[in-house]
């Protein structure tokens, strides 16, 4: 059950506050509930542990798209296509993101 293993990982959080793992996993499963806003909050947490931990950016960007903050979204796609340029898959969704938004200036 996702409430469970949501309410599970909450309180491991809560005695490791500092486990970007945790608040990762958090953000995945609130992710997979379709909860984008609090995954976001959750991801956001994994990152500022460790800014260096791509599947957390990767789900952060995808809950960011999700949620409808397209320019946020771009913005962390562009950071995981940065340290995993062979992915098509990635340069495709950083262009259709960018083609969906208005252009700066």
């Amino acid at each position: 059950d996702s409430v469970a293993a949501e309410q599970w990982v909450m309180s491991a959080v809560n005695e490791k506050p500092n486990s970007p793992q945790l608040w990762y996993e958090l953000g995945w499963l609130r992710y997979q509930a379709g909860k984008d806003e609090e995954a976001v909050t959750a991801l956001a947490r994994a990152l500022a542990a460790d800014p260096y931990f791509s599947n957390a950016r990767y789900f952060l960007a995808l809950s960011y798209e999700r949620s409808g903050n397209l320019g946020a979204a771009l913005a962390e796609f562009e950071k995981v296509l940065a340290v995993n340029p062979d992915r098509a898959d990635l340069r495709e969704t950083v262009e259709r993101l960018r083609s969906s938004l208005p252009p700066h200036g």
